[in-house]
């Protein structure tokens, strides 16, 4: 798994998603823990999607600080599997100034970032790996 960094706010996205904020139900307070890798990426991805249009990302569910199970409902029944490793991230399909983000857009974007990257679409928001 490796050190995990946290990622903090940024001008071009914002974190979403802990503790505390309307309609969350993980009581984690702090969900933005990735491996230094996937924060860079991130940061250029949200940083070049502003650049051409002025989206604002919303960053959700990357990991805990120390990885391992992210028990999203509070019952550690249905840990996020795939946010274990800090190589994973939910981008919300709405950006914070309430914009739809496109799939296909938000996916030939990243692939400019990290060719290896993959993005899947889980209905309302996305979810990207980066390795």
């Amino acid at each position: 798994m490796g050190d995990l960094e946290l990622m903090t706010e940024g001008e071009h996205y914002d974190l979403i998603g802990a503790y505390g904020e309307s309609g969350v139900d993980s009581k984690h307070r702090v969900n933005h823990y990735g491996t230094s890798n996937l924060i860079n990426k991130l940061k250029a991805l949200a940083d070049s999607v502003y650049a051409d249009s002025s989206y604002v990302l919303r960053i959700n569910d990357v990991s805990l600080q120390f990885g391992g199970p992210f028990d999203i409902k509070n019952n550690w029944d249905t840990p996020h599997e795939n946010h274990r490793e800090g190589v994973s991230a939910d981008i919300d399909d709405v950006d914070g100034n309430k914009k739809a983000v496109p799939a296909m857009y938000l996916k030939k974007k990243l692939q400019i970032i990290c060719p290896k990257a993959s993005l899947g679409d889980e209905g309302n928001h996305y979810h990207a790996t980066i390795r």
